[in-house]
């Protein structure tokens, strides 16, 4: 009897535990809320003056199958990572297009983000001077953009509105992303303002420095 009572005891412990490695899976691009998408109602026209591109010491490569690689300029590797699709289309900092997927691309090893959020000129008339050093990532799915910062080695996913074929303009004050298709009873464009980035870009300036560990003999550290 007390035999089958610790098995009883043992299972109904077990079934209280989580299970590893069951349910579905959370994917990076899954986890985040989706920005604010305002629909317009009508295409704007592209933005001509677009601002000249950055360069840097730092490396990325995106790979045709969606491999996203970051190397510093001492040749170590900070970032690997797969996007959501393979890549369609991809622009770099306010808005400069990139050919040639499966090339390398230079990055500054400091930009504007590198100093997080204080770095961002927020009332300049031109925002995109501030996007100086990103790089930004449709997939062939049209569901997700990707934000990569490389002199940080972060990366944030953007859920996008239901449609395809998407382009994005870049605007002094807002990001536009336009779908190729027209559906009935759906807009063709929508536009975020790029105050409403701000926890993506939160997400991509330097990572916090967690503080200094006490030990028993300083249990309360001054991280100096």
């Amino acid at each position: 009897m007390r035999l089958v009572a610790l098995l009883l005891s043992a299972g109904a412990v077990l079934a209280q535990v989580p299970q590893v490695g069951k349910g579905p899976r959370t994917l990076p691009w899954q986890s985040g809320a989706t920005p604010p998408w305002q629909p317009l109602d009508a295409v704007p026209g592209s933005v001509v003056d677009a601002l000249p591109p950055s360069t840097g010491p730092v490396t990325v490569k995106v790979s045709q199958d969606g491999t996203v690689e970051v190397w510093s300029g001492a040749g170590v590797r900070t970032l690997r990572f797969g996007l959501p699709g393979r890549p369609r289309k991809a622009w770099r900092d306010g808005g400069v297009p990139l050919p040639g997927i499966g090339s390398a691309w230079a990055f500054p090893a400091t930009d504007p983000l590198s100093n997080g959020l204080g770095g961002l000129d927020w009332n300049a008339g031109d925002f995109r001077a501030s996007l100086s050093g990103l790089l930004w990532i449709l997939e062939d799915g049209d569901r997700v953009l990707t934000v990569v910062h490389p002199a940080t080695a972060q990366v944030a996913f953007l859920p996008l509105p239901r449609g395809d074929a998407f382009e994005l303009a870049f605007e002094p004050n807002r990001l536009v992303l336009k779908t190729g298709t027209a559906m009935e009873g759906r807009p063709q464009a929508w536009a975020l303002p790029w105050l409403a980035l701000l926890p993506q870009f939160a997400r991509l300036g330097p990572p916090s420095t967690p503080p200094p560990l006490g030990t028993a003999l300083k249990p309360f550290p001054t991280g100096q």
